[in-house]
């Protein structure tokens, strides 16, 4: 719940999205994409986002109203929705059929989710005119 996440070593899936999770990983607007795979079909994914008033990692809950994402394909992608501004995430990995505290995968990720101005979005072009609106005029 609180502290800084420790390498253990643990190797049990691989984040490809978002990339270069080692540096602070910046993004327009709130929704990171958030993908792997695994070699496994019993992962299980929890995501928690240190609270800063706390000082203590809590569990986000996910955009299906789930707080777990299930890699049982080999793959997993969601979308998370995040607060402007930083984010620093935990990502805990484990197999369902090893529950050992021992056996978990952390990943540490620091996010910074943007706001976009006007005049950035407008020049983007993949982005229809409803979601330029819907995105920049919030």
């Amino acid at each position: 719940e609180e502290g800084v996440p420790v390498d253990n070593g643990q190797f049990i899936m691989t984040i490809n999205v978002p990339d270069n999770i080692e540096e602070q990983v910046s993004i327009y607007g709130t929704e990171l994409d958030f993908s792997g795979e695994t070699e496994y079909t019993d992962i299980e994914i929890l995501i928690a986002r240190l609270n800063s008033e706390t000082g203590m990692y809590q569990i986000i809950e996910l955009p299906d109203g789930d707080d777990m994402i299930a890699a049982g394909s080999g793959v997993f992608s969601k979308v998370i929705e995040l607060e402007y501004g930083e984010n620093n995430l935990l990502i805990i990995s484990y197999r369902s059929s090893e529950k050992d505290a021992t056996r978990i995968q952390y990943n540490s990720i620091s996010v910074m989710a943007l706001k976009e101005e006007g005049r950035q979005a407008a020049v983007r072009t993949d982005w229809s005119i409803i979601d330029f609106f819907s995105r920049v005029f919030k």
